[in-house]
Parts: C-alpha cells; sequence; structure tokens
C-alpha cells in the first residue's frame, strides 16, 4: 500500500495556505502536483446523463498532454469519469475523497480499485480528514472548499439545481476562481443547476480549448505533440507543419505548396490522426 503522509502546514499548496481558514492538517498518499501544473477541478452530479459522459471524455481527452492537473472529488458520477479519462489520457489527476485516506473508509468501495490506478499513475490522493474518517454529511462540502481553492478552474459539467456540485462552484466564485459551465439541455432536470450557473456569469465551456484559454495556455502547444509528429513527418507533412503557425483553409495550403487539394485533406487527416 502507498503510505499516508501528514504534510507540514509551510508545505501546503500555495493557495490552501492562503484561505481565510486554512486546513489544521493536510494528508496525503502519492506524488502531490507539481506547483507549475494548472489545476483543472471537474465536478458535476453523481447521476448524470450520457450527454455528460461525452462531455467529460472530449474535455479531457482535448488536455491530453499540458501541464495540468485534473481534480475532481472520487465519487461515484461525473467524478470518476474525470479521474478514468484523465488516467486514460496520460494527465495527472488528484482526487479529494470525502473522507480520509485509509483505503477502508474510502466510499463507495467500488471506487478503491480507481484509487489504486491513481497512485500508481503517479497522482495523489489528499484530504484534511483524519486518516480513519469515514465519509458524511458534512464531510463533502468541506473538502469541496479544498477543490475550489487548489484550482485555476472550476469547471462544472452538469448539476441539478440541489446539487452539492453548485458548492464548489459557490466557493470558487467567493475565491476569486474561474467558474465555467457546460452548457446543457434546456429540458433536462441534469442541465438546470448548470445553465443557471451560466445565467449568473460563468464562463461557457464548450470544448477544451474554452478551458486553455481560460488558463493562457490556448496558444501552447502540449508537451508531446511536437516530437511525436516530426519524428515520423513526411517532408510534405513538414511543409504544411511549418505553414500552420497561423489559421489556414485547406485550399490556401494547397495553393501555397502548389499542391493538388485533394493530396492535402489526405496529408491532413494523415496528420490530425497521429
Amino acid at each position: 500500500m502507498v503510505e499516508i503522509f501528514k504534510l507540514k502546514p509551510e508545505l501546503f499548496p500555495v493557495r490552501l495556505r492562503e484561505l481565510s481558514h486554512p486546513p489544521k492538517e493536510l494528508w496525503f498518499r502519492g506524488v502531490l502536483p507539481d506547483p507549475s501544473y494548472k489545476i483543472v477541478t471537474i465536478v458535476g452530479s453523481r447521476n448524470h446523463s450520457s450527454y455528460a459522459s461525452q462531455v467529460v471524455k472530449q474535455l479531457v481527452s482535448g488536455l491530453s498532454g499540458y501541464e495540468i492537473c485534473i481534480v475532481s472529488g472520487l465519487a461515484l458520477g461525473v467524478d470518476t469519469l474525470a479521474h478514468e479519462h484523465a488516467l486514460e489520457h496520460g494527465l495527472v489527476t488528484c482526487a479529494f475523497p470525502g473522507s480520509g485516506l485509509a483505503p477502508s473508509v474510502l466510499y463507495p468501495a467500488s471506487i478503491r480499485p480507481l484509487a489504486s490506478r491513481i497512485l500508481d499513475s503517479g497522482g495523489s490522493l489528499i484530504s484534511e480528514f483524519p486518516v480513519d474518517t469515514a465519509g458524511a454529511n458534512w464531510t463533502f462540502p468541506v473538502r469541496n472548499r479544498l477543490m475550489a481553492a487548489i484550482a485555476d478552474i472550476v469547471v462544472v459539467i452538469e448539476a441539478t439545481t440541489d446539487s452539492g456540485t453548485l458548492i464548489t462552484a459557490g466557493l470558487a466564485n467567493e475565491f476569486g476562481t474561474t467558474v465555467g459551465a457546460v452548457p446543457g439541455n434546456i429540458f433536462s432536470e441534469f442541465s438546470r443547476g448548470s445553465n443557471e450557473l451560466l445565467r449568473q456569469g460563468a464562463v461557457p465551456i464548450c470544448n477544451s480549448g474554452d478551458i486553455l484559454r481560460e488558463l493562457g495556455m490556448e496558444t501552447s502547444v502540449p508537451l508531446t505533440a511536437h516530437a511525436s509528429l516530426l519524428e515520423t513527418a513526411t517532408e510534405p507533412e513538414l511543409r504544411i507543419y511549418h505553414l500552420l503557425k497561423q489559421p489556414l483553409s485547406r485550399s490556401d495550403i494547397a495553393r501555397q505548396l502548389d499542391s493538388d487539394i485533394s493530396e492535402i485533406n489526405i496529408l491532413l487527416s494523415m496528420m490530425e490522426l497521429r
């Protein structure tokens, strides 16, 4: 089992130290997020629609390769999806369970294998509760404040009007943290809370680019993107790559390279797949 450590207050993540009521204790397992990484906290309802599942997959996969840590609460539903897709796409992920960190108190038991996978991947579990503290109604709002405080942006995927997810969004607003919300079906009860956040001024999140823009990373390139492309690129692909320092249509690319549009379409498709 990965050991559980108690952090000294001076080693708490900076944003948690700066809270008006910082945690008195902080326990962790695994590897704490690199301080240089941007923190994206993803939250949503335990009961969610298939739309939410698709959204989480698209958003998280689009952040792959960037210096980003995905934070969520290790609960069933959207939290689990956020952690699982982060692991699938090679992103660091950090979980804040609403309990202590002893495996025996992680609830429900079905999420314990996911907790192990997070640790095995180089991620972490963090809690301000003593190690053997079981989750209770009061512990989850308390942990929500840490997930909101540590974030560079809180992204609400889907929420009903009475969802605990809205507590995290409200806390983020209090801390001055950017809150984003995914627009949802106006006829769906699952989206009423998140749509209300948008009405109140939350940033609309329609793709991963919207998150990167809020983080100031929209012009940066994923850590692995250049290397994986350039190492295997053909000469025609390299010519296209060097042209795309600015947005160009396919016909513009074909014209500048004096190539047939069908050839350009094939090259672009192959590059996109890689």
